[in-house]
Formats: C-alpha cells, sequence, structure tokens
C-alpha cells in the first residue's frame, strides 16, 4: 500500500452531533479493524482514507464518519507535487522521502491524533500550539503590563496570520486536513496578537519593520488573492501556485525574530526576542519536517522547515550567548 496524500482532496466540513467519548471508541476500534483488512487488500487503489477514524478501506467511510468529518476519496487527481525524481535516486530507500509513508500507525499520529467535530490534526499540528500559544504566555502578558511593545517587532505575528491563510488555503487544495485546521487556528490567533500590538504600539514605530499600513495591506492582498486562487484555480495548479508562496512565507516567519538580532547584539540582551517563542519553532519545524520528508514527500512543507531549523538554531545561540531576559 502506497502513501495516500499524493491522491487525495476532501469535502468541506460538515457538523456532527457524534459526542467526544463515542468518537474515541470508535477511532479505537475501527483503526485496529481496518488496519488488519487492509494488508490484506494492499493492492487495492480504490480505498478511501477517513482522517476521523483512521480507516482505510474499499467501503469507504462509514455513514457517521462520513457526516461528522472531511474524508479523502484517492482517486481524485494527484495535486501534490513530490520531491524530484534524481533526489530520490541519490538518497538510500531507508531515508528517502516517502520512506516512511506506508506506517498507518504513523500516519494515525502525525494526521489524526486528535479529531473532534471533523476538525483533525496530529503531533505536528499540536506541537504547533505551543508556537501559537507561546506569545499569548509570554508576550502578550509583558505587552500589557508595560502598555508598551518596546523594541519587539510586529513581523512574527503578522506572518503567523499571513501564512495562516495561505497555508490553510494549500491544506485545503492539496487534500490536508490536518494541515487546513492548525493552520485556521494560527491565523486566528496572528490577528489577535496584532490587535494587541497594535492597542500598545506607537505612531511611527520604524523597527516593525516597515509600517503598520504595509502589514495591514500584505494581509488584506493575502486574503484576497488565496481566496480566488482557491475557487477559480485547478486544484492541482492552486498548489502548485500556492506551495511557493507559502514557503516564501513561512521563512519569513522563522526569521521574525531576526528582525531584532541587531539590538540584541547592540544591547548584549534578548530583551527583544522571546525565548519561548524561538524554542517553540525550533522544535515544531523538526516534527514538521519528519512528516513532511518521511510520510508526505510534500517538498512544499519540508523544505521551508529545513530553513526554520537553521534560523531557529541560530536565534537559540544567542540565548546561549546573552542569557534569556526575564
Amino acid at each position: 500500500m502506497g502513501p495516500q496524500s499524493h491522491s487525495q482532496r476532501f469535502s468541506p466540513f460538515q457538523t456532527s452531533s457524534i459526542t467526544a467519548a463515542s468518537l474515541q471508541v470508535r477511532l479505537v476500534q475501527q483503526y485496529w479493524s481496518s488496519t488488519l483488512a487492509c494488508h490484506s487488500r494492499s493492492n487495492s487503489r480504490s480505498s478511501s482514507f477517513c482522517p476521523c477514524c483512521s480507516s482505510i478501506c474499499s467501503s469507504g467511510p462509514s455513514k457517521a464518519c462520513q457526516d461528522s468529518s472531511m474524508f479523502l476519496n484517492t482517486k481524485e487527481p494527484r495535486a501534490l507535487a513530490a520531491s524530484p525524481a534524481w533526489f530520490v535516486a541519490l538518497m538510500p530507500a531507508a531515508i528517502a522521502p516517502g520512506a516512511l509513508g506506508d506506517s498507518e500507525v504513523l500516519r494515525w499520529v502525525m494526521e489524526s491524533l486528535i479529531c473532534y467535530q471533523g476538525v483533525t490534526f496530529g503531533l505536528p499540528g499540536f506541537l504547533s500550539l505551543a508556537i501559537f500559544l507561546s506569545p499569548m504566555m509570554e508576550v502578550m502578558p509583558r505587552i500589557r503590563r508595560d502598555k508598551d511593545v518596546g523594541r519587539l517587532p510586529l513581523l512574527p505575528y503578522s506572518a503567523m496570520a499571513v501564512t495562516g491563510v495561505i497555508w490553510s488555503a494549500y491544506g485545503l487544495v492539496a487534500g490536508h486536513p490536518a494541515v487546513l485546521s492548525i493552520n485556521a487556528i494560527s491565523t486566528i490567533l496572528g490577528l489577535h496578537y496584532w490587535y494587541v500590538f497594535r492597542q500598545h504600539c506607537p505612531p511611527g514605530a520604524d523597527w516593525l519593520p516597515y509600517s503598520m499600513a504595509t502589514h495591514q495591506a500584505v494581509l488584506l492582498t493575502t486574503i484576497a488573492a488565496s481566496g480566488a486562487a482557491v475557487m477559480l484555480l485547478p486544484y492541482a495548479t492552486c498548489a502548485s501556485l500556492l506551495g511557493p508562496i507559502a514557503d516564501v512565507a513561512v521563512i519569513i516567519m522563522f526569521g521574525g525574530p531576526l528582525a531584532a538580532t541587531f539590538t540584541v547584539l547592540k544591547e548584549k540582551s534578548t530583551r527583544s526576542m522571546p525565548f519561548g517563542f524561538t524554542l517553540a519553532i525550533n522544535v515544531n519545524c523538526n516534527c514538521w519536517f519528519f512528516y513532511a520528508y518521511f510520510v508526505l514527500d510534500d517538498p512544499f512543507i519540508y523544505m521551508p522547515d529545513a530553513a526554520g531549523i537553521l534560523l531557529s538554531t541560530i536565534q537559540l545561540s544567542l540565548f546561549w550567548r546573552f542569557g534569556i531576559y526575564r
């Protein structure tokens, strides 16, 4: 049985009345029964994958799952780009892109570990919450307490909202519900942090970088362009267009705290660079890289995460040099 994600698309969210308790019971029962059934039909290519109960069977998702979640039909045309053939040929089979794509247990951990009311995400998405919630625990209370943003850049928070929009659209057209759901949360939280930042940011701030109006224009343009691409373009074309744009945006988000690097070096203090946010980015990038490289074989996801690992490691080295500001 080969990896399923390259040929998947899913239908829109539908509401369910199934309780969380019954959802957990069905997840365990159907996962093991469907896994055993799939091993006896390893050559079948007409199966459907239900991220709500992690089942794969020729008869498709159950009626309850269809009513409560998105299901992915493997008969849909392939929407994702895989790693280049020459790159795969150079890699030993054990560490080649997509080498672990056949593991249904690993897919469950990475894609469907958490599932409620049709919203699914796995371990990478759970770790992403550490990034998205970190400013709420560390930076936002400090801003409210001081009634000033200090020299903190707006870029990490505006980039969080912008990348959330783009990756949500990519997850929709590429058939990754785990990517869609967690990035929808990213968009909402990014906008909240932006609102708090704007309330306490002095007029004419020149360290954001760029002006507040520029950040707003980029966000509105991103929402309009992503929405138009999803509605007007074929899914395969849309995925190929949104993928590189999302890569650029996420690298900007990972490098956001680097905008304060010169301030850190000048003041010999990490006051302008939050430690929790930077550490969460590093751990999260490692998990997403593993998932995108070994399971999905999706270079649009694993390439920017490789860059994120490098950038966040550089940022963490500044804390090692100057200590953590408290």
